[in-house]
């Protein structure tokens, strides 16, 4: 039962970091707006954004290729228990 629990974990984990690796490619409009000037609009990454608190989108791609290892490995000792 711990097999599964910890699959069920690592799964979610991927599922979740993969995600906020797609978010970092979000586009976001950016307004800056200084006294006595037009208003500035412009298109950047979401992860590129100042503030956004973001990690790189490399990081998050490489944390859940580790956790579908993670996965991996669980099914595996899984499989062992069964046999």
């Amino acid at each position: 039962m711990e097999t599964a629990i910890d699959y069920a974990e690592a799964y979610r984990g991927a599922k979740d970091l993969v995600k906020l690796a797609k978010l970092t490619k979000e586009p976001v409009v950016l307004t800056k707006k200084e006294a006595g000037k037009p208003r500035e609009e412009s298109v950047v990454a979401y992860g590129d954004a100042p503030g956004s608190g973001l990690s790189p989108t490399k990081e998050y791609a490489e944390r859940a290729l580790n956790e579908i290892l993670g996965a991996s490995l669980a099914l595996d000792a899984a499989i062992g228990f069964m046999k």
